[in-house]
């Protein structure tokens, strides 16, 4: 179910902040159409609970293009431009040693 910006954004903040991560620590963002693709597969991430991680549908994909900018402005890594037209799954994850960015 798609969330609003102010949402979304308040949830990665929740989840960053629940694992005790500092701005330091190092968390990538990007939007997609297929999540689990996206992080499961393309970035490696592990999807049993040894890894952080999250994503979250916006409204639209302009809405997810604006929730990434500010995640990227806020810090986390990542670029922008990725994804496609149907792209309206934000997500984020730890960036681990085994992830691929």
């Amino acid at each position: 179910m798609a969330e609003s910006k102010e949402d979304i954004l308040g949830e990665f903040g929740f989840v960053m902040g629940f694992h005790g991560l500092t701005k330091s620590t190092k968390w990538y963002a990007g939007i997609t159409s297929d999540p689990r693709k996206r992080l499961f597969s393309d970035h490696g991430v592990k999807e049993d609970s040894s890894d952080e991680w999250c994503f979250k549908e916006a409204y639209s994909e302009k809405e997810a293009r604006e929730i990434e900018k500010s995640l990227h402005d806020s810090g986390l890594e990542g670029s922008p431009g990725g994804g496609d037209a149907n792209s309206k799954f934000v997500y984020i994850y730890l960036i681990r040693s085994h992830t691929v960015q």
